[in-house]
């Protein structure tokens, strides 16, 4: 049984404001006569207010873009949602589970793909090759201190095909994001073997604000084969255990 008790007047246990002091690490000023409420310490006066650490300064979203080669973006890792998927699961079957990210798998499955694999996928319907040029030199003439809305506008001014510039528009709004070093890009993976299929040189990508280092692009398909000898030789020559 629960037994409810219904009082008239709400009881409250009354504190030191040392207490509050205490634990928020902030001084609490009372009125002169010393004797605080609740009341005393509502909107912004509340020192609790004291443990909300400050709103970071708000970063231009172009900040960490840089033009990068194509060739140098990691293979995808996971095409999800790809009608090519199932093939990309066989192919990844034949490497060993503990190569993650599956850098040659992806290789291999890229690959194995021809036009019209490539026709049955919508991110490749469009010029990325075109695509990836505006995107290259809207970013290189944009003003050091231009923002996204510059960028946008720039883009759309320079495609008359919505479908390109919708797509051009997404690397930067929505750009491909890969931190140098790493087997595998955080956003962009499908985009990415679009640009690749295309033919296209370079692209702009979010780095993280580091910079792209000094290779050159190459052609696709031979990068892909070097990616996967050089797995199964690397993988040759470690000792048996």
């Amino acid at each position: 049984m629960i037994e409810i008790v219904i009082r008239d007047e709400v009881e409250f246990d009354r504190v030191e404001h040392r207490v509050v002091e205490d634990l928020v690490g902030e001084s609490v000023e009372l009125p002169s006569d010393g004797q605080g409420s609740c009341g005393d310490l509502v909107g912004e006066r509340h020192p609790l207010l004291a443990l909300i650490p400050p709103p970071e300064p708000e970063r231009n979203p172009l900040a960490d873009l840089a033009i990068v080669a194509v060739a140098d973006i990691p293979w995808p890792h996971n095409p999800a949602g790809c009608s090519q998927h199932a093939r990309f699961d066989e192919i990844r079957a034949l490497y060993p589970e503990s190569a993650y990210p599956p850098t040659a798998a992806g290789a291999h499955w890229f690959l194995s793909l021809d036009d019209a694999d490539f026709a049955t996928c919508d991110y490749h319907q469009a010029n990325w090759r075109r695509i990836a040029e505006v995107s290259v030199d809207v970013l290189r003439e944009l003003e050091p201190d231009a923002g996204l809305d510059d960028a946008l506008e720039a883009t759309n001014a320079r495609l008359d095909d919505a479908t390109e510039a919708r797509w051009c528009v997404s690397l930067f709004a929505d750009p491909l994001v890969w931190y140098p070093g790493q087997g595998s890009v955080v956003n962009g993976q499908h985009r990415a073997c679009a640009l690749r299929a295309s033919g296209a040189s370079w692209c702009v990508a979010d780095l993280g604000g580091a910079s792209a280092d000094e290779s050159r692009p190459c052609d696709p398909r031979a990068r892909a084969a070097l990616d996967i000898a050089s797995f199964w030789i690397q993988r040759a020559a470690r000792p048996a255990r």
